[in-house]
């Protein structure tokens, strides 16, 4: 077959002369309906059966791509058709000339003005699915969030949460790509084909310590997205908020976000829109956690050198996500380093971290491990040291906080990739204290008490990633998680009167509680294009539940005579299936909207629950910069947290659903609007309204660390509602970023037995709370962080009635008896006046209580933080960062917890006895630094 394709560029002009002339020939050519099979042929010899059907013939250089094999089957195509589908996947564009078919690489002609679609092929809207993945050049770790664009019709989309997008490119058929995001060089590609690839970008030195780091991908995104109420931090932003000790806190950065708010002084517990904490999914890498805190409560348990990306949900939820009713936080694990080892030590004035990661096999597997291990133990026992050189007694007090992440990841092939992640961490606390007291009635007094406290907390998943085609892949994980708490308490007297008898007493409790899960995971995603994506799995989880509660008196040289509580029917076995499916589709540019249902079902000892839970939410685009989202979300929850006491004597105890206690259940309506002004500020403003059913509480004075029987005896089941409106302004270009939250909120708890059945306040009801964040770059070097924080004060329960005992035998109760004041931090709270028929007698023979629910709003909080940044390069290539921080900056006093206080006291011939509430504060002005090296 002759070659009629000329090289030069006067060839070229005398084609586009001669296109006029034949258009109506080439026309009636190309809508020739052509049956034919292609069986693994290559295209040039495709091409020539093409020509024995047609009376066209074709003309080609040598064009490599002809050589590739196709395997092709068409029914009464036209021909244009055939051209097309065989073509442009190869990078080739083909002209009609008369009763020939030029057939040439996409570069090689630029097509004049004038030329029509039939008389050049490759010109009319070629439709390409173009996807692929994003990742780091040097750590091979996705990136969240990347900006994907075709700069020519301005089509764009961003990466998911595996580094995934997608894009749908119309046009003729040559199109240039811009890839970019934070931090790192942008990229141009050139994209001919339909493909999928993987794109590596480089991090740019300059630009992450230069003046201007801009968030407008994530606001876009934001702006674009149908989902409420979902925040985004990077690790360096968790890395520059000031922390608590120098210790990056990931919740504690979440809870800078509106709607998000954290318990009392110090603490790391999240109260996201009117919820409790156990209403919040924690995930890993997709795996539960129950407990994701470390110092009972203080720190989060999570190092963020091992946290690739945190992404927080408060409402609208997917239908991929269930089991609880406030909150998702989803948390990737950093990927290792398939091209080189990477080795990064981090030292602050609270514990010690340090993580390596690098290649296994070099391009295809890669491993990361992290270790944080606390060195309060050796502080604490120097001052054990002193105290005992003081006082006459010894004291022991250990505590440490260690924790792991090891991620292994292994590319089968360039559909397949293999990963195995685990987690664990531990928290024990040691409490020893002997001492003696003097008393001429005693030969000895010996008093001493022994608690030995520990909390366990673990998970390991295996998943297998696979990509059937560019547009079909599927996840599959096993995995188990684990959470216990284990808590041992001893108090014992021993005493001996001069020439009397000996006496032993001891008071032993002992309690536990642990939840396991073994769980299997399937979700598939189906993208048809970049304006419509399909997503369906299954979810099922066997549930191990144990709890158990043991407290007895020994006395008289350790005869019982005490009782026995025992929690009975306190292991539970129970399965959970959840399956969904979920349609996101763009229906017009203007008009996006996601789509679900989740079908849960779960079963224990017998009994059934099914719960049907619909999910809505969309968007609309008023323009490029502004759109307005809806939402609507039901959620069902079968697991529940029965919680009492504070910080180290808190009592955490994970239950189920049961046939007596049915699922917690929500319906939550949101309304939103998302807008840009100008190129550096970004506002968000959303609204919500929750119900919330089925709620668990103890009953009054009840607990399970004194119960002797079924646990389910001592709950109440109750409702509850809040709502509230959301403000987030973000500045996101300059020198200065960061952003300022405000939230307005009420939440309200319902119980028939509590409170007279009236509705009342949560205890962590906030009416404000404000939340500011700021980050000035003071040099290529230096930085400058602040954050200042104020909320409205939370509920308790202060006592305002007091009772003496109904034992009228008693001695000190004979007489006549007079007020009671009840005051907090020395402020009268009430007078009751005066009391009759009983004589002066010891405070602690009063019963102090109060009927009414959470009556008593404490102080408001507030603090600030601020931090000095250094980050620098060393000639090696090494990266240092140094902080200097400090926390509570002017020393604000919030109270972490309250103590009451009682006396007696005399008065013009009157007896009173004083109740006053004290509150302390246990996080004052502290300093701290913390360095770190990665090389």
């Amino acid at each position: 077959m002759g070659n009629y394709f000329t090289r030069n560029k006067k060839c070229i002009c005398f084609l586009f002369l001669m296109l006029f002339a034949f258009v109506g020939i080439a026309q009636e050519s190309l809508e020739q309906p052509i049956t034919i099979t292609f069986n693994k042929i290559k295209l040039k010899k495709a091409l020539s059966k093409l020509e024995q059907q047609t009376s066209m013939t074709f003309a080609y250089n040598n064009i490599h791509s002809l050589s590739q094999k196709v395997k092709k089957s068409y029914t009464n195509k036209p021909l244009k058709t055939i051209l097309n589908d065989l073509l442009t996947p190869k990078g080739l564009g083909y002209q009609i000339i008369g009763k020939q078919v030029a057939i040439f690489k996409l570069k090689t002609l630029v097509p004049s003005s004038k030329t029509t679609q039939e008389e050049i092929g490759h010109l009319p809207n070629i439709k390409l699915q173009f996807s692929g993945y994003i990742y780091d050049t040097d750590t091979q770790e996705p990136i969240i969030g990347a900006s994907v664009y075709d700069k020519k019709t301005q089509a764009g989309n961003s990466t998911d949460i595996a580094g995934f997008f997608e894009l749908t490119l119309l046009g003729d058929g040559r199109h240039i790509i811009v890839v970019s995001y934070i931090g790192y060089r942008s990229k141009e590609i050139e994209v001919t084909k339909e493909e999928e690839i993987i794109i590596l970008l480089e991090p740019d030195t300059e630009t992450l310590s230069v003046v201007e780091v801009t968030d407008n991908e994530k606001v876009d995104r934001s702006i674009h997205n149908t989902q409420m109420g979902v925040s985004a931090l990077a690790q360096e932003q968790l890395k520059d908020i000031p922390s608590m000790a120098g210790e990056t806190d990931i919740i504690k950065g979440l809870t800078l976000l509106p709607g998000i708010g954290t318990g009392q002084e110090g603490t790391a517990n999240l109260y996201v829109r009117g919820g409790s904490i156990d209403q919040n999914l924690i995930l890993l890498d997709g795996i539960p956690l129950y407990n994701p805190y470390h110092l009972f409560g203080v720190l989060s348990a999570f190092n963020v050198d091992a946290i690739g990306g945190v992404e927080i949900s408060k409402g609208g939820f997917p239908a991929r996500y269930s089991g609880r009713l406030s909150s998702v936080l989803d948390m990737s694990m950093s990927d290792g380093d398939i091209g080189k080892w990477e080795t990064k030590i981090d030292i602050g004035i609270l514990a010690a971290k340090a993580m390596v990661r690098g290649p296994i096999y070099k391009d295809k597997s890669s491993i990361l491990f992290s270790v944080r291990r606390s060195y309060i133990e050796g502080i604490l026992a120097g001052l054990d040291g002193l105290y005992n050189i003081f006082e006459d007694e010894d004291l022991k007090l250990r505590y440490s906080l260690t924790d792991y992440n090891l991620k292994w990841d292994y590319k089968i092939s360039d559909n397949d990739k293999l990963s195995i992640n685990s987690y664990f961490s531990q928290d024990p606390l040691l409490y020893k204290q002997n001492y003696y007291t003097d008393n001429e009635r005693y030969e000895y007094n010996n008093d001493f008490v022994n608690l030995d406290a520990k909390y366990n907390n673990g998970l390991i998943g295996i998943h297998w990633e696979h990509i059937f085609n560019a547009k079909f892949f599927s996840k599959t994980s096993l995995y188990y998680t684990h959470y216990s708490y284990n808590y041992d308490f001893l108090s014992a007297t021993r005493k001996k009167q001069i020439r009397g008898a000996e006496r032993h007493d001891e008071i032993y409790r002992y309690f536990r509680s642990s939840i396991d899960d073994i769980g299997f995971k399937y979700d598939f995603q189906y993208h048809p294009n970049d304006k419509h994506q399909f997503r369906f799995g299954i979810n099922t989880i066997t549930h191990l539940y144990n709890l158990g509660v043991d407290a007895y008196s020994i006395r008289q040289n350790r005869v019982q005579e005490g009782n026995r509580y025992l929690v009975t029917d306190g292991d539970r076995e129970v399965l959970e299936t959840s399956l969904y499916i979920e349609d996101e589709w763009e229906l017009r540019p203007t008009l996006k909207v996601n789509v679900g249902v989740n079908a849960t079902a779960f079963w224990v000892k017998g009994k059934a629950y099914f719960s049907l839970q619909p999910r809505l939410s969309g968007r609309y685009l008023l323009n490029d910069k502004s759109s307005v989202k809806l939402s609507y979300t039901r959620m069902a929850q079968n697991t529940h947290l029965l919680s009492s006491g504070e910080y180290i004597l808190k009592t955490d105890f994970w239950v189920p659903t049961t046939a007596r206690i049915q699922p917690e259940t929500s319906e939550q309506f949101g309304l939103g609007y998302h807008t840009k002004l100008g190129n550096q500020f970004a506002v968000e403003m959303e609204t919500y309204y929750k119900t919330m059913d089925n709620l668990t509480e103890y009953r009054p004075g009840r607990s399970l660390l004194l119960h002797n029987g079924n646990w389910e005896d001592i709950i109440l089941i109750g409702e509850g509602e809040s709502y509230g409106a959301e403000f987030l302004i973000r500045k996101t270009k300059g020198k200065l970023t960061g952003w300022l939250a405000y939230t307005l909120s009420w939440s309200f708890r319902q119980f028939d037995e509590l409170n007279f059945g009236k509705k009342y306040y949560d205890v962590y009801d906030r009416r404000h709370d404000i939340s500011i964040n700021l980050n000035y770059q003071l040099n290529k070097k230096w930085s400058f962080n602040t954050t200042w924080v104020f909320n409205s004060g939370g509920f308790t329960n202060l006592a305002y009635e007091a009772y003496l005992p109904l034992d009228t035998s008693n001695e000190f109760l004979n007489g006549t008896y007079g007020n009671i004041n009840f005051s907090s931090n020395g402020i009268l709270i009430e007078d009751l006046g005066t009391s009759s028929a009983f004589d002066f007698i010891p405070s602690s023979y009063l019963i102090v209580a109060s009927y009414l629910k959470n009556s008593f709003r404490l102080p408001d909080y507030h603090r600030m933080d601020i931090a000095f940044i250094r980050k620098k390069t060393t000639k090696r290539g090494n990266t240092t960062e140094l902080t200097l921080g400090i926390s509570n900056v002017y020393n604000k006093k919030n109270p972490t917890f309250f103590t009451e206080n009682r006396g007696n006291f005399q008065y013009n011939g009157v007896n009173y006895v004083n109740v006053e509430y004290e509150g302390f504060a246990l996080f004052p002005f502290l300093p701290s630094v913390n360095y770190s090296i990665t090389f």
